[in-house]
């Protein structure tokens, strides 16, 4: 039988961008990450991408772990740059920088035959308003510093971080273009997509005439939780975005695939809404529980609530 290409798409949602890890540490438990052929990542989920390119998925939550709201919401000192003008935040991102460029080497991951993209939105400016564009960066065997650049401008949320100069261009966050960027995949080989929704702007329409399966690991308790903690980004919240995303794909995986763990055909559209699928997990897990039940162990599931 044919192995079956994946093309793998993580959607912006500032941080939440755990939740993807727990999908794809689901994604191991099933086999199926070997299967990406490609991957698209928009702000978080671009971030989301470089833990999928470890494949160490310790580091990949310590990292989520480590990016609390001090190191990626630092406040720029001059009072001046407090005041809301165009182009410019009222964050400072030099924290964040400091801390990736000390513990990765950006460029060694993207070095890999995998495609991978990232959505950003380029800004046209005039006297009336400000317009915006998707633009996708293909960043394999790019530098360090050319990765990270583009990693910072798909996530350069207007008013909270300046705006990125790449190229005498001028970027912001890809909310303001394409969140979602699941169309560059659609030139490479893939035969279905996984796509990775953390918000609730995911809308499912724009998939329905597409030639090959999608499958949709939304998760309904992202949907309808609070906007205001897509920047909420504080430690203790990283294990229930990553458990809420790992319950998530192994119920949804559990009904795609048969008693041999391999993918049935699948079809055109599935996802736990679709499927009929509702669960409550008996508790919160530790990451260290989570990768022993990917590799050999099992979970009971009673009722607890685990998203505030």
């Amino acid at each position: 039988m044919k192995q079956i290409n994946i093309g793998l798409v993580l959607s912006g949602g500032g941080a939440r961008g755990a939740y993807q890890l727990g999908v794809m540490l689901a994604m191991e438990k099933y086999g199926l990450t070997k299967n990406v052929s490609a991957i698209a990542g928009g702000s978080i989920g671009s971030f989301s991408m470089m833990g999928f390119l470890m494949k160490d998925y310790y580091r990949a939550y310590q990292t989520f772990k480590d990016m609390n709201s001090e190191r990626v919401l630092g406040y720029k000192r001059n009072i001046i740059n407090k005041i809301p003008i165009l182009g410019q935040g009222l964050f400072t991102r030099d924290n964040l920088i400091t801390y990736l460029l000390k513990n990765y080497n950006l460029g060694n991951l993207v070095n890999t035959d995998i495609p991978l993209y990232v959505s950003a939105a380029k800004e046209t400016k005039d006297f009336i308003k400000v317009n915006y564009e998707t633009e996708y960066f293909k960043i394999n065997h790019l530098r360090n510093d050319e990765v990270l650049k583009i990693l910072l401008a798909s996530s350069a949320i207007p008013y909270v971080f300046d705006e990125v100069k790449i190229n005498n261009n001028y970027y912001v966050d890809c909310m303001k273009a394409d969140s979602e960027p699941f169309l560059p995949l659609l030139k490479e080989n893939i035969d279905c997509l996984f796509i990775v929704p953390l918000t609730n702007s995911h809308v499912t329409a724009k998939y329905k005439n597409l030639n090959i399966p999608v499958v949709d690991f939304e998760s309904l308790e992202l949907r309808n939780s609070p906007i205001i903690n897509m920047l909420a980004f504080e430690p203790d919240k990283v294990d229930a975005f990553l458990n809420c995303g790992y319950y998530t794909g192994i119920n949804l995986l559990q009904a795609l695939t048969n008693k041999k763990g391999k993918l049935k055909d699948l079809p055109p559209y599935s996802s736990l809404e679709s499927l009929g699928i509702n669960f409550i997990p008996e508790r919160l897990l530790t990451i260290d529980e989570i990768i022993l039940d990917v590799k050999n162990g099992e979970i009971k599931n009673e009722k607890q609530k685990y998203i505030k």
